[in-house]
């Protein structure tokens, strides 16, 4: 069938290529896109104008996430930097600090003011939004960090990479609480369930794993 039975909306999100968007968690009705000209675009969903831009980045854009409120989205750029917006007045609330190489992904945590960060330094963060420091480091991997998640419960934070491991961390404790090899695959990107503790990940295999 033809694409426009199935096309809701098309619009130009930014002047350069896409790289990454991210849908705010409570309403479902705001978009957040980060491009490669630097700038972060919010939207209402169904409109072709956007609510804010927000430029205050350097370098192009490969990571965003929203808090839990819709209140604030943060940014993960390829020069390393973590940026937190307001989005009640469409500026920039606080600079976390940074990794010294590119950010590949980011998430708040469900319930507190945490977010998670991970990097091509094979290295992964939590960040204290309100101290605006990073409290914990983790340094499992030995490759690029492909994608980090906190569980639904808040408790854990997990992380998978191209040396082929998916790792869960306690994180009040800092400890490694179990690990998944997957060699010779890697894990691009993964999810968990919000009603049990059920992963699903796409490897570089081309396939969909759960656990």
């Amino acid at each position: 069938m033809a694409d426009s039975k199935y096309k809701v909306q098309e619009f130009v999100a930014h002047s350069t290529r896409v790289n990454c968007l991210s849908f705010g968690p409570k309403s479902n009705q705001v978009l957040a896109t980060g491009g490669e000209d630097c700038k972060v675009n919010i939207w209402r969903v169904g409109n072709v104008s956007n609510i804010w831009t927000l430029g205050q980045n350097k370098s192009p854009i490969e990571c965003l996430c929203f808090d839990a409120d819709e209140q604030c989205v943060v940014s993960g750029t390829t020069n390393g930097s973590l940026k937190v917006f307001d989005l009640n007045v469409g500026k920039l609330a606080r600079n976390l600090g940074s990794h010294p190489v590119g950010i590949t992904s980011v998430q708040y945590h469900p319930y507190g003011e945490f977010i998670v960060s991970c990097s091509v330094d094979c290295t992964m963060k939590v960040w204290d939004v309100r101290e605006k420091n990073c409290i914990q480091t983790y340094n499992g991997h030995t490759k690029e960090i492909t994608c980090v998640r906190f569980s639904p419960d808040g408790k854990w934070v997990a992380s998978a990479a191209k040396d082929g491991q998916m790792q869960f961390w306690d994180l009040i404790a800092g400890k490694l609480v179990n690990s998944i090899k997957l060699t010779p695959v890697y894990v691009r990107t993964f999810e968990f369930s919000p009603a049990d503790f059920t992963v699903a990940a796409a490897t570089s295999m081309r396939t969909v794993r759960f656990w």
